[in-house]
C-alpha cells in the first residue's frame, strides 16, 4: 500500500493496532475521516477479532450482525483457511436473509469477501482473488454425503448476498509476525503479502468494485446509517441475542421511515420550488422580491402531481417489510403531505387575498388620479378612466402569465369596479349640475343687469321696444348658455328649458316694473295739469281733498288706461 511509505519509512495507522496473542481492537471502531471515491464517503470500520476463547456467543453475534447490517462490502477474516464452521457463524443473518426475501426482491446484504490470511496453500489454490475463489467455490458446493442442513445453509447464504469472494493474502513475514517492535517498514515485510495486500486495497477502493450501502433498493445516506446504527444497537443491547424477525422488523421500520422522509422532501422541495420559497444552500441571502402567489388551482394540480410522484418514490424506495406495514407508512405520507400543503395553501390564498385587496386600491388610486380636483368631466372621459383603471388592477390580480389568480376574486373584483364606478358617475353628474347650475344663474344675474340698464332712469319705454330688449337679450344669454359643455348629458338641456322659464318670468317682472313707471308719469302729468286749473287750484291746498281727487283721477287712468282711451 502507498500509505506504508517506502523502504524503512513508518505509516500512521488509521486504527490502532499491535502484534501478539491478546486482543487489542475491542468492540467496533469506524475511521472517523471517510475516504472519498467517485462522490461515495467510505467508512472504514474495524471490529474485534470473534469466535475467540475471551469472547461470548452473544458478543461474536452482535458484533457480526452490526459489521453485515451496516456494511456494504464485509470482510470476514480468518486465519489459514476457509472451513465449514466459519459458514455455520453466518447462521443468524442467513435466517434474516430467509425472511428479508420473503417482502423484498433485493437481498438483505450486498458484497463478503472472505479474507483468508497466512494461505499455506498457493500450490493448490494461488494467492489473491482468483485463487481465493477457487477455495469458495470447493466449500460452497454441495458435496455427496453432505447433510440437508449444510445444503441449506449454502444455500441461504448465496441468496442472502448478493456477491461472495474470497482473497488468500500469503505469510506476512517472521519480522511482522513475531517481532513485536514491528512499526510498519516494508523492508521487514513479505514483498508477496506487500504486493497482494496493495492488490486487495486497489480492489476494495476500486470505483467499479466498491457500491454503496442499500437496504431494499435503497441507497442510504450518511445521515441515515446513524439512524440504523442507534437501532440496531438498541435491540442488541438486550441480555440474549434477538431473535431473526426482530433485526428484520426493525430494518423494515428504518427503510420504511427513512423512504417515507425521503418522499416527503420530496414533495416539499419541489412544490416551495414552484411557489418560490427555496433558497440556494449556503449561498448569502440575498432582498429578493415575494414570489406571486399560484392560482387555487394551479397550486392544488401542482400538488396533485407532486403527490403522486412521492407516493411512487416511496413505493420505489420502501421495498423492505410486509405489505401491511408499508401501508401503514404510505398512509402517514400521504398524511404529512396534506398538511404541509395545507400550510402552503392557506399562505398562498393569504396572498392572493393581499393583491385582491391591492388591485381595488389600485383601481381607486388611478380614478382618484385622473378625477382629482372639483370640476367635472366628459362622461366619455370618465368611462375611459374606469376602463384604464379596471385594466389596471385586474392586471394586478393576475400572475405573469396572465392567467387571474382566483376566478371568483376576480368576479368580485369586476363588481367592484363596477360599484366604485357607479359612484363616480353620481359624483361627476353632481359636479355637472352644480356647474351648470352655477352657470345658469350667471347667466341669469347678466339678464337682469342688461333688462335693468334698458329700463335705466325715470321714464318707461314702449312696451314693443321692452319686448324687443327682453327678446334680444334672452337669446343672447340663451345662444350663450347652449355652447357651454354639455359633458355628454342632458343637464344643459334641461337646465336652457328651464332657465328660458325663468327668464320670461323675469321679463314678465320688468314689463310690470315698464307699466309701473308709464303709469306713474301720467298721474304726475295729469296733476300738473290740473294744477294750472284756477278752479282746481285751492282744492289741492286742502290735503284731505287733494287724497280724494288723487285717488279719483288714478282710477279715472286706470279706467282709461284699461278701455284704450
Amino acid at each position: 500500500m502507498d500509505s506504508m511509505g517506502t523502504q524503512s519509512e513508518t505509516f500512521e495507522p488509521s486504527f490502532p493496532w499491535r502484534s501478539g496473542m491478546t486482543r487489542h481492537t475491542t468492540g467496533i471502531q469506524i475511521y472517523t475521516e471517510p475516504i472519498i471515491v467517485n462522490k461515495m464517503a467510505v467508512y472504514l470500520m474495524d471490529t474485534q477479532g470473534t469466535f475467540d476463547h475471551r469472547t461470548t456467543v452473544r458478543d461474536n453475534m452482535t458484533i457480526f450482525a452490526l459489521a453485515s447490517l451496516t456494511s456494504s462490502q464485509l470482510i470476514y477474516n480468518l486465519m489459514h483457511i476457509l472451513r465449514e464452521d466459519h459458514l455455520q457463524n453466518l447462521q443468524l443473518f442467513t435466517e434474516y436473509g430467509r425472511l428479508a426475501a420473503i417482502d423484498s426482491k433485493f437481498k438483505p446484504f450486498q458484497k463478503l469477501l472472505f479474507l483468508v490470511r497466512d494461505w499455506h496453500y498457493p500450490h493448490d489454490a494461488g494467492f489473491g482473488l482468483d485463487g481465493g475463489n477457487i477455495l469458495l467455490n470447493q466449500i460452497m458446493k454441495a458435496q455427496e454425503g453432505q447433510d440437508e442442513s449444510s445444503k441449506l445453509l449454502r444455500k441461504h447464504i448465496e441468496t442472502s448476498f448478493e456477491s461472495l469472494g474470497c482473497f488468500l493474502l500469503p505469510f506476512p513475514g517472521r519480522s511482522v509476525a513475531e517481532d513485536p517492535n514491528f512499526t510498519g517498514q516494508k523492508e521487514l515485510i513479505d514483498p508477496r503479502f506487500h504486493e497482494h495486500l496493495d492488490n486487495l486495497s486497489s480492489l476494495l477502493l476500486s470505483p467499479h468494485y466498491l457500491k454503496p450501502k442499500v437496504v431494499g433498493g435503497r441507497i442510504i445516506k450518511t445521515g441515515d446509517m446513524y439512524d440504523y446504527f442507534m437501532k440496531y444497537m438498541e435491540i442488541f443491547s438486550g441480555d440474549s441475542l434477538p431473535e431473526p424477525k426482530s433485526i428484520y422488523e426493525t430494518t423494515a421500520q428504518l427503510v420504511n421511515l427513512h423512504a417515507l422522509n425521503e418522499s416527503k422532501m420530496l414533495y416539499v422541495r419541489e412544490l416551495d420550488e414552484h411557489v418560490g420559497k427555496s433558497r440556494r444552500v449556503g449561498s448569502e441571502p440575498e432582498p429578493e422580491p415575494e414570489p406571486e402567489p399560484e392560482p387555487a388551482d394551479d397550486l392544488t394540480s401542482f400538488h396533485s402531481k407532486t403527490l403522486k410522484k412521492s407516493i411512487r418514490h416511496f413505493n420505489q424506495t420502501a421495498n423492505f417489510g410486509d405489505a401491511e406495514r408499508k401501508k401503514v407508512y404510505l398512509t402517514s405520507l400521504e398524511t404529512e403531505i396534506l398538511k404541509h400543503f395545507e400550510t402552503v395553501f392557506a399562505l398562498n390564498e393569504a396572498k392572493i387575498l393581499n393583491l385582491f385587496h391591492r388591485a381595488k386600491e389600485v383601481y381607486g388610486d388611478i380614478m382618484d388620479t385622473r378625477f382629482q380636483g372639483s370640476g367635472a368631466v366628459h362622461v366619455k372621459d370618465l368611462k375611459s378612466f374606469h376602463e384604464e383603471a379596471r385594466r389596471s388592477s385586474e392586471e394586478k390580480f393576475r400572475n405573469s402569465w396572465g392567467k387571474p389568480l382566483s376566478l371568483e376574486l376576480l368576479l368580485q373584483l369586476g363588481q367592484f369596479t363596477k360599484k366604485r364606478f357607479g359612484e363616480y358617475e353620481t359624483l361627476n353628474t353632481a359636479r355637472i349640475h352644480l356647474q351648470i347650475q352655477q352657470y345658469k344663474e350667471s347667466c341669469i344675474i347678466e339678464y337682469c343687469k342688461r333688462m335693468e340698464t334698458a329700463l335705466e332712469g325715470p321714464f318707461s319705454i314702449s312696451p314693443l321696444k321692452l319686448e324687443y330688449e327682453h327678446k334680444a337679450v334672452k337669446k343672447s344669454i340663451l345662444d350663450g348658455m347652449s355652447l357651454k359643455e354639455n359633458y355628454g348629458t342632458k343637464i344643459l338641456e334641461e337646465s336652457c328649458n328651464q332657465g328660458e322659464k325663468v327668464l320670461e318670468e323675469k321679463g314678465s317682472q320688468f314689463q310690470a316694473l315698464n307699466q309701473e313707471k308709464m303709469v306713474h308719469n301720467r298721474v304726475k302729468r295729469t296733476i300738473k295739469q290740473l294744477g294750472d286749473n284756477e278752479t282746481y287750484r285751492d282744492l289741492w291746498m286742502d290735503k284731505r281733498k287733494q287724497g280724494l281727487v288723487i285717488s279719483g283721477v288714478v282710477s279715472f287712468i286706470i279706467f282709461k288706461s284699461y278701455i284704450g282711451m
